[in-house]
């Protein structure tokens, strides 16, 4: 792999989230794919900085619809996560979702 910085022109959104408070976790492209802090997520102290914690009911960032996010090609999406439950009484717990997209038709 190859290092980038969020201002590589290839880059879509680049979100730390790491603002540690508000409601908004800002992208650090020049595409300002800023997204909205929703369902109680909290601050916290992260691994490097902070963080955002999500209860994995109804907390999520919502990035509002926009013509830079409109991907025809093969990309790659990274997060740095650490989930509380992934393997709970003898069961892989599936129903996480790190990254989604709604589509209208």
């Amino acid at each position: 792999g190859q290092l980038v910085s969020p201002s590589d022109s290839d880059i879509v959104a680049f979100i730390k989230m790491e603002e540690g408070s508000g409601t908004t976790a800002y992208d650090s492209t020049s595409n300002h794919n800023d997204g909205t802090v929703n369902g109680g997520a909290t601050w916290t102290t992260g691994r490097i900085g902070d963080a955002l914690e999500f209860d994995g009911t109804d907390d999520y960032v919502n990035i509002a619809d926009s013509s830079s996010l409109d991907i025809a090609t093969a990309i790659s999406i990274e997060a740095w996560i650490k989930p509380d439950i992934v393997y709970s009484g003898g069961n892989w717990q599936y129903d996480y979702v790190i990254v989604g997209k709604k589509f209208f038709i």
